[in-house]
Parts: C-alpha cells; sequence; structure tokens
C-alpha cells in the first residue's frame, strides 16, 4: 500500500466521522451521506485503504464503511465481498456492519440456494429489528432505511429466484409488509418506498395495488432532489412496472386456462354421467324384454335360471362399461364387489339349469 499525506481538510473530516462512529452515528443516515459525499471527493480508494492500517477502531470503521460505499458505486462487488469478510468479524458489535451487508445482497449477482436465501433474510431482518430498538435510545438512527433495505431485498429475491419464490413469500412476506410500510411511515416523502411496497404486493397477486404504488413513486419522484439519479430511479419504476404487468398479464391466462379446464372437466363429467346413465336404462329395458322372451315357452325353473344369467351377465357388462368411463375413479372397491356379484348371479343361475 502506497504512502498516502492527508490534507488538513481530510484529516478532519475522517475525525469528524469518526467521532460520530463512536456515539453509534454510523447508524444514521446523515453519517452514511457525510461519508458518501467524502468518499466522491476522493481521486481514489488510497485514503480509505490507508485507514485499515489504522489503530483507532472506530476510525478503521470510516475506512471499512467509506470502502463499501466506494465499491458499491464502482459495482465492484467482488472486492466489496471480499471486504465484507475480512472485516465483519472484527466489526461485528457494529449495528451498521450488518446493514452493509444487506445492501450486498441487494446488489449481488451471485446464485444462491434457499438456504443461503433464508439466512440473507434471517440476517437482514434481525438487523432491521436492531436498528428499530436502537432508535428507542437514538432517535436518529436510519430505521426507514434498514427496514427497507430488508424489505428491498424480499422483492428482490423474490423476483429473482421464481422457483424459491413460494417458500419465500410463506415465510417472509408478513414481515416485509409490515417493515415497508414502517418505511413509509417514517419517511413519507420518499419515493423508492412506495415502489417497493407495490413489488411486495405483487407477490400475493394483488396486481393493481402494486401498479397504482409503483405509479405512485413515479410521480413523487423529484428530478430537483435527487438530480444525479432521477433518470435512473425513473428507469427502474418504469422496469418493475413493466415486470409486474408481465406477471399479471401470465397470472391471469394462468387462471383463465384454470377455469377452461374447470369447466372442461365438468362438461366431461356430465357427460360420462349421462353417458351411464343411458346405459342403466338401456339395460333395464333389455333385461326386461330378455326376461319376457326367455320366460315364453320355458318351465318356471328354467325361465328363472336363465332370467338370473342374463341379469348377472347384464351387471358384469354394465359394472365393465362403468370402469371404463371412470378409469381413474376412486370407486374401484365397489365396482369390484358389482363385479363378484355379477358373476355370482351368473354362476347361480346356471347351477339351476343343471
Amino acid at each position: 500500500m502506497k504512502r498516502v499525506t492527508l490534507t488538513q481538510e481530510q484529516q478532519q473530516k475522517i475525525n469528524e466521522l469518526s467521532k460520530n462512529v463512536a456515539n453509534n452515528g454510523d447508524c444514521t443516515r446523515t453519517f452514511e451521506v457525510d461519508l458518501t459525499e467524502f468518499v466522491n471527493s476522493l481521486p481514489d480508494n488510497a485514503v480509505l485503504l490507508s485507514l485499515l492500517t489504522s489503530t483507532d477502531k472506530n476510525r478503521k470503521y470510516v475506512g471499512v464503511y467509506g470502502l463499501s460505499i466506494y465499491y458499491r458505486h464502482l459495482m465492484e462487488y467482488d472486492d466489496l465481498e471480499q471486504l465484507l469478510d475480512e472485516y465483519e468479524p472484527e466489526f461485528s458489535t457494529f449495528q451498521s456492519i450488518g446493514h452493509l451487508r444487506t445492501l450486498f445482497y441487494l446488489d449481488s449477482e451471485e446464485e444462491y440456494s434457499l438456504e443461503e436465501v433464508q439466512g440473507h433474510l434471517d440476517k437482514a431482518s434481525k438487523v432491521a429489528k436492531q436498528y428499530k430498538n436502537m432508535a428507542k435510545q437514538l432517535p436518529n438512527i436510519n430505521v426507514a432505511g434498514s427496514q427497507h433495505a430488508f424489505a428491498d431485498l424480499f422483492a428482490t429475491y423474490c423476483e429473482r429466484y421464481e422457483s424459491l419464490q413460494s417458500e419465500i413469500v410463506g415465510k417472509w412476506y408478513k414481515q416485509a409488509l409490515s417493515a415497508v410500510e414502517e418505511a413509509i411511515r417514517l419517511s413519507p416523502e420518499y419515493a423508492k418506498y412506495y415502489c417497493t411496497k407495490g413489488r411486495i404486493l405483487s407477490q400475493m397477486h394483488d396486481y393493481d395495488t402494486a401498479l397504482n404504488y409503483v405509479q405512485k413513486a413515479i410521480r413523487l419522484e423529484s428530478p430537483t432532489a435527487n438530480k444525479n439519479n432521477y433518470s435512473l430511479r425513473i428507469l427502474q419504476y418504469q422496469s418493475h412496472k413493466v415486470n409486474i404487468q408481465a406477471r399479471y398479464q401470465i397470472y391471469e391466462l394462468n387462471t383463465q386456462q384454470a377455469k377452461i379446464n374447470e369447466d372442461i372437466s365438468h362438461m366431461k363429467g356430465t357427460l360420462l354421467s349421462n353417458i351411464e346413465i343411458l346405459g342403466f336404462f338401456s339395460g333395464i329395458i333389455s333385461f326386461i324384454i330378455g326376461s319376457l322372451t326367455l320366460a315364453n315357452g320355458q318351465t318356471a325353473k328354467d325361465a328363472a335360471a336363465l332370467i338370473l344369467i342374463l341379469l348377472g351377465a347384464l351387471l358384469v357388462v354394465f359394472d365393465c362399461f362403468g370402469f371404463l368411463l371412470h378409469a381413474n375413479s376412486k370407486n374401484t372397491l365397489v365396482r369390484i364387489i358389482v363385479l363378484i356379484l355379477g358373476v355370482s348371479i351368473v354362476v347361480g343361475g346356471v347351477c339351476v339349469v343343471w
């Protein structure tokens, strides 16, 4: 690492930021904004890297936090991950280190398993709760930002991992919705929070309401208050809007297809029932006509035997006919009993004849 000489202004700013860290100021929005401005004023990351060798832990953490901002802005996520992996254990008692990890999860494009995704959400959830607890003693804590980071991570993972969506929604939906609503309550003027709420609502197929929230974010985003990122933010909102609309259309198509399949199944069942009823009455008519024909000119014993054989045969044929119509039916036991009964009657009729 090359030797870095700090200017008096840089030295003064770093001392100021270090004092804020000592008083848990690193968990405030003001600290993040001030540090971001400081990072943007530097020509490179040499000053921040030099802070990592400091024996003052608060000063050293300013370097870690500043480098995380620096790497995120340049989208150097490998360097950011390496930084967090190296220094997160050392600064585990600093609440904002968990917030930085949540922001890394949001930006990272690595592929994660369900267990890893749930681990990330669990960690982000704990950070959000810790920020809320700290706010009871320190009113300047960035509660809204921590709540939104968790809610944003939930929405991002639902959109990124569609195959894991049901598991993620089932476990985290209520908490994510509550978190983004808390963020909106604390900062009702912040447009991005409304977009995130819309993305979360869309996970439960409340698409109309979701689109209304995204549209509200577009209306609230101010080109004067957010000059540098206004166009990018609007582009992001429009992208989320298109994504929700696309999923809305797919959902509607799937719903319509399910309804059509249900109607077809109902029509098929009605048709089969009508065929079975027609076959039943045809069998009765055939049995009556056949019985009269067989009884004509026969002794009572022979006529009875032949009628029994005819009745048993009709039962067997009708049962087999029903089995073919309802091959997937669960009433297999009943049909077996009817088949055995029909065969038994035929055997009985044969025995009478002999």
